[in-house]
């Protein structure tokens, strides 16, 4: 999925940001002795991928987040592994030294099933828009709407964000 993916972000010049998150069980290891470190790995790990497959390593940032944005409780199996995810953000290409704002203040809705979705990152207001099925991910091109019609209209890409559960 992720050399998939990979060849869809290549040509684009759009920046990149991996979350990688966990559930809130603690962990205390040499390699991670805590969430901080697991989260931070995981990112990491997709990153590695999408260098391996040719992304340009200065569009790619890693971010690890713990435990500390959940997506559903941590009380059930299924609720923890919904937790232990990577999120793929595309970000809107901004000036150098811009100041760049992509993660929604609220959490991706509850009822969001595992799988990739699509939202646009350039607002709080547009996380999550709708879910695209792996094997059209190939064949899908978003286009995002301008609010007002433009003199020669130019269709923007949106911006794709992708869960996985590792």
């Amino acid at each position: 999925m992720l050399d998939k993916l990979a060849a869809v972000l290549k040509p684009f010049p759009n920046p990149i940001r991996v979350e990688g998150h966990t559930d809130d069980r603690p962990i205390r290891t040499t390699a991670f002795p805590s969430n901080w470190e697991l989260s931070a790995a995981r990112a990491a790990s997709v990153v590695h991928q999408f260098m391996r497959q040719g992304i340009d390593p200065l569009r790619l940032e890693i971010v690890g987040f713990g435990e500390f944005h959940p997506r559903q409780p941590n009380e059930t199996s299924e609720g923890r592994n919904a937790n232990r995810r990577v999120v793929v953000l595309v970000l809107e290409e901004v000036a150098p030294g811009a100041t760049m704002t992509a993660r929604a203040t609220d959490q991706t809705p509850v009822a969001a099933a595992p799988g990739i979705e699509m939202a646009d990152a350039s607002s709080g207001a547009n996380r999550l828009l709708y879910r695209v099925p792996l094997a059209t991910l190939e064949q899908t091109v978003l286009i995002k709407e301008q609010s007002a019609p433009a003199a020669t209209p130019v269709p923007v890409q949106s911006k794709p964000v992708i869960e996985s559960t590792p």
